[in-house]
């Protein structure tokens, strides 16, 4: 009897860590969303899709492409280029969104 009430906490502890987990990679996967949405001037949709092609063309879980971009940190504006490129370059997704 002791056995199965171990067992049946563990198991819920089990449960709750994995909730814990997902909700965290959710966060941050919301994060790189959005940071992506800001950079390429693309919809929610768009901005996971491309976050899913890096995630596979890499082999890397969404979760950690999702946290190594958001850690970057805000993304440098380039002193030399003019505003029309700069507006170009926004607008065009790259393959490599962690190069």
């Amino acid at each position: 009897m002791l056995a199965t009430h171990a067992a049946i906490a563990l198991i819920a502890d089990d449960e709750r860590l994995q909730f814990q987990a997902a909700l965290a990679s959710g966060d941050i996967i919301g994060q790189a969303k959005g940071k992506i949405m800001e950079r390429f001037n693309v919809d929610a949709v768009r901005a996971f899709e491309l976050l899913v092609k890096q995630s596979q063309n890499s082999n890397i879980r969404l979760a950690v492409v999702a946290e190594e971009l958001v850690s970057r940190g805000p993304e440098p504006i380039p002193r030399n280029k003019t505003s029309a490129h700069a507006q170009s370059d926004q607008q065009q997704p790259t393959e490599q969104l962690l190069v």
